[in-house]
């Protein structure tokens, strides 16, 4: 079998998302499996899309976490001011 862009160079192996061959300059091996240059291509773009949808959340967590610490460390200080006006007192 022969690569399906390099006519002249025999495939290594099979593209496992369209089927077609590629030889070790077209193939990409991921996750232990082969993919052509444009399969893959289209793999990264919808895994960026997902990531993108995904990383949403992500952020409203991480700004809701960085409030309740600041107000964790608001409270702590006027704690400790409250404490030493107590003590000076």
């Amino acid at each position: 079998m022969q690569c399906a862009t390099h006519s002249n160079t025999l495939a290594i192996g099979l593209c496992v998302a369209c089927g077609i061959g590629v030889c070790g300059s077209c193939s990409t091996r991921l996750q232990g499996r082969n993919f052509c240059v444009a399969c893959l291509s289209s793999r990264a773009e919808s895994a960026g899309s997902e990531a993108a949808v995904v990383s949403a959340p992500g952020l409203q967590l991480l700004v809701l976490a960085s409030a309740l610490v600041s107000a964790l460390v608001l409270v702590a200080a006027l704690s400790s001011m409250g404490f030493a006006l107590y003590m000076m007192g």
